[in-house]
């Protein structure tokens, strides 16, 4: 980063290793730990809720270093360096892996691109950009990122490529109407803004906003001031209006506010646009601000047919993983209600955790034959398609299948809701890692989300935000366009959905949905063998199947299990010796990934 300061009436330079967050709360700036070497004109990045520094560079030495920092721990790590130094280089996140675009290294202009895995610490190259650019706006918006501007060593540009991360190609996209570079861009309600940068002569105030639908760009509002090598975000949060050095960008939309933080305008003093301030006030009466989702964890589950034992043994688990309180929502049918309340009341007599419970009817939508939901695939699965509207005064749900085991503290999975952007709805693990072994992609009749799909047996549902993009409104006129295509019932209409907007899904890694596809051929998810596996779902009747005995040994010894007597001996060392059973299956060969999380929570050591 650089910084600026005057004295004795001469500007002082320099680059420098601060690092600053800003609370838009309580609006106060707070100092980090300084990163291990400094670095200017670096790009930045968000992963699984870490911020990465890639490249930059300290005077006249250029970096390839990147360093990633730990916000809880206030702590920065270098990981592995790029292939290339990079000096003005753009970076984007698309499905947990980082890319890192063009720039300058030292000599020439870049059109090379790499990929960071972080399962594995390594960069790979993939393919190049059609025009060498360093100091591009950068953003991804589903499997894509767009790369706006920039200067190719001559001139600033004002060509835009869009680089597909799942076929790995760059094709060109309507140009911005002004070349220029230094500028910013963010993603907004499935549009990308480009804001301000430099003409080689001036700095913009222009703001620039594309439809990827329609590919076109359109003038939006311009920003106060004319501002280059600055940085944007986007907050859900009422930023404080007395903010002068901020420029807030308010959209038609609502109430959420693009944040321009100054580097480098064409003004000296602190000024403060009444006009802005007034179209602030306006919009924020015109629509309520998402809340962020609460500490306590709201698990749902809907439970028809024979589930009832294989669902109570799943909030079991939950229980026993536990550390902070739960909320169980059971939506259920009525023959039903009178078990789940007799042994849900009991737990809470027996058990040392905290927890409430809520327990609902079947409610399918009005005008609708309640049958053809109910027969979608599994019993009553369906009805997790309407839960933004039967849960109406809920904010978000942990949804799990029946069929699915925690095997470790659910809120693991819940703290994926903060590495949700402004714009996800819902997050979903792969349907397969494979595509040799992959459903959707040989075999699937109708659009689904990326390359392989997604499974939906662990789904974080933001259901205020759902509420918001009218999700009910698209789940009927789906299902009646594909029903006769539709194999696997609500998972499909959801794969179709979010394959329109891709934008709206989050993808956490398969660890969070551990399934037998991913041992019963081959292994293919690496991260459960290494860190151990999440949430255990038992699809295909796993469970009570002797196919993959791995399954059905850890369903037995959850199954088993009771609440009142003590996890290590009478949960975990069963569950290990089940396991470790003579077993010849594929699953069987990485049974080590079924326990890591378990030992580790349950451990007589903690």
């Amino acid at each position: 980063m650089v910084r600026e300061f005057q004295e004795d009436g001469v500007n002082f330079r320099y680059d420098c290793d601060w690092a600053d967050r800003y609370n838009p709360l309580t609006d106060q700036w707070r100092t980090c730990s300084p990163m291990s070497v400094p670095r200017n004109r670096l790009g930045v990045a968000v992963m699984d809720g870490l911020l990465y520094a890639v490249g930059g560079s300290a005077g006249a030495e250029y970096h390839n270093s990147v360093e990633c920092y730990d916000p809880d721990q206030d702590i920065w790590s270098n990981i592995k360096p790029m292939h290339v130094k990079r000096l003005g280089v753009g970076v984007a996140v698309v499905n947990r892996l980082l890319y890192a675009i063009g720039g300058f290294d030292g000599k020439n202009r870049l059109n090379s691109v790499e990929c960071y895995h972080p399962e594995n610490d390594e960069w790979t190259m993939v393919s190049p950009m059609k025009c060498s650019r360093s100091g591009a706006g950068v953003a991804s918006l589903g499997q894509y990122i767009y790369v706006i501007g920039g200067y190719d060593g001559s001139c600033q540009l004002k060509s835009v490529e869009r680089y597909d991360t799942e076929r790995d190609v760059w094709d060109y996209v309507s140009s911005v109407s002004i070349a220029r570079s230094a500028l910013s861009v963010t993603v907004l309600d499935g549009k990308l803004y480009a804001m301000g940068g430099y003409d080689g002569s001036s700095f913009l105030k222009i703001v620039e906003i594309y439809d990827p639908v329609k590919d076109q760009w359109e003038q939006g509002i311009d920003m106060t001031f004319g501002r280059s090598g600055h940085a944007s975000a986007v907050s859900y949060h009422l930023c404080p209006i007395h903010c002068d050095y901020l420029d807030h960008n308010i959209t038609l939309h609502g109430a959420v506010l693009v944040i321009l933080l100054n580097l480098t305008t064409n003004f000296k003093s602190k000024i403060y646009d009444e006009h802005k301030k007034e179209k602030l006030s306006y919009s924020l009466s015109k629509k309520k601000i998402n809340m962020p989702i609460t500490g306590e964890v709201t698990i749902c589950v809907v439970v028809c047919g024979d589930r009832l034992d294989e669902s109570l043994t799943m909030l079991k688990s939950a229980l026993v993983f536990t550390n902070t309180s739960l909320q169980f929502i059971i939506i259920t049918e009525n023959n039903l209600i009178p078990a789940f309340n007799e042994k849900l009341s009991e737990w809470k007599l027996i058990s040392n955790k905290t927890f409430d419970f809520v327990i609902r009817s079947i409610t399918f939508p009005e005008g609708n034959d309640p049958g053809i939901w109910k027969k979608l695939f599994k019993p009553c699965a369906a009805q997790r398609l309407f839960l933004p509207t039967v849960l109406n005064n809920t904010d978000a749900v942990l949804y799990m299948d029946t069929d699915t085991l925690f095997l470790a503290p659910p809120e693991k999975i819940w703290d994926e809701f903060k590495k949700m952007n402004s714009s996800q709805l819902a997050a979903l693990s792969p349907e397969h890692e494979d595509p040799n072994t992959g459903w959707y992609n040989r075999f699937a009749k109708h659009p689904y989300y990326g390359k392989l799909g997604v499974n939906s047996g662990v789904m974080l549902m933001n259901l205020t935000r759902m509420r918001e993009f009218r999700w009910t409104n698209y789940v009927v006129p789906i299902h009646k366009e594909y029903k006769l295509k539709i194999t696997w019932g609500d998972q499909d209409i959801i794969n179709i959905i979010f394959h329109y907007h891709p934008e709206k899904l989050y993808v956490y890694p398969c660890r969070f949905n551990y399934r037998p596809d991913h041992c019963m051929y081959m292994s293919v998810c690496a991260e459960a063998e290494k860190y151990g596996a999440l949430v255990l779902h038992g699809s295909r009747g796993m469970f009570h199947s002797q196919k993959q005995p791995p399954f059905k040994a850890v369903y037995r010894s959850m199954q088993e299990y009771q609440l009142n007597t003590d996890p290590y001996d009478y949960l975990f060392v069963p569950m290990k010796n089940y396991l470790t059973l003579e077993d010849k299956s594929n699953c069987g060969k990485v049974w080590k990934a079924f326990l890591i999380q378990p030992e580790l929570h349950l451990s007589k050591n903690l």
